[in-house]
């Protein structure tokens, strides 16, 4: 009995750890990603590459959370999640996408916005699946 209690103890442990490790580990990339944007270099590629380091994390976190977590709803629910997103990403990159199609240029600017918001609905995803430790 003492071992079973000092199992859930032990794993809860973990698992407040990890969700500390993730929020930290955002928080610094949050950081970082506004120090590059504030030199005003090259602000399109900062936040394009801020996009996939924060898809990258979220993989991460799911991954970590699929060895906890046996729940094919929550497969499910992070299938769901990826269907939101790729329909969300058609409709804001779209305009970009016709005036391609117009041979107009809309400037790296609109695509800069265009990652931000990309970036902003993974950064939401993140925090959703760390709450879940």
């Amino acid at each position: 009995m003492k071992f079973v209690i000092l199992l859930f103890l032990f794993f809860g442990m973990v698992c407040s750890a990890q969700k500390a490790d993730y929020r930290s580990t955002l928080k610094k990339m949050d950081s970082l990603n506004q120090v590059k944007l504030d030199t005003g270099i090259d602000m399109m590629s900062t936040e394009r590459s801020y996009f996939l380091e924060l898809h990258q994390l979220m993989n991460e976190v799911y991954h970590d959370l699929l060895k906890h977590k046996t729940s094919q709803d929550f497969e499910k629910e992070q299938m769901e999640w990826l269907q939101f997103f790729e329909e969300k990403s058609i409709k804001i990159w779209k305009p970009i996408n016709e005036s391609v199609e117009k041979n107009e240029w809309l400037g790296l600017d609109a695509q800069l916005i265009v990652y931000g918001q990309q970036a902003d609905l993974v950064h939401e995803r993140i925090i959703v699946l760390i709450n879940q430790f």
